[in-house]
């Protein structure tokens, strides 16, 4: 996650975004309208063919994620804000709308997703390496 002037940039791999968001997080009834709608969301950033996402308003996602993240559902998350915004006065909190608050959970599942498969590609990683440290011994045969 970078954090550049006022915007988060997310670097999310090829297959999180094909196989997590594009296979697990479509909605099957629109499915065509929704793989165009998120596709926008992420756009490639290098010849490898890794993915970026920019989020623009970070104080929306953040609250919006938070949001969810305690329980309110994505059609009260924009409600909430609505609501936080009249309360606080805070011009920031623009424009928040359930499309929006959908593609910020997206977002997050991604990045999520790209940290866990890099916990368990380390993990493995060390698993070999504390087995060939042992000298090959496997704990089912002793």
């Amino acid at each position: 996650m970078d954090l550049e002037g006022g915007h988060i940039t997310y670097s999310i791999d090829t297959q999180v975004i094909e196989v997590v968001i594009g296979e697990m997080l479509w909605d099957p009834r629109g499915r065509k309208n929704s793989h165009k709608k998120c596709d926008a969301q992420f756009y490639s950033e290098d010849p490898l063919g890794d993915y970026a996402v920019t989020i623009k308003t970070p104080t929306e996602y953040r609250l919006a994620i938070k949001h969810v993240g305690i329980g309110i559902n994505m059609k009260q998350t924009p409600l909430a804000i609505q609501a936080a915004k009249e309360v606080t006065n805070v011009s920031k909190l623009t424009g928040m709308i359930q499309a929006k608050a959908i593609a910020f959970v997206r977002v997050q599942c991604a990045a999520n997703s790209k940290t866990i498969a890099n916990v368990l590609r380390l993990i493995w990683a060390f698993s070999i390496g504390l087995k060939h440290l042992c000298g090959g011994v496997d704990s089912q045969t002793t």
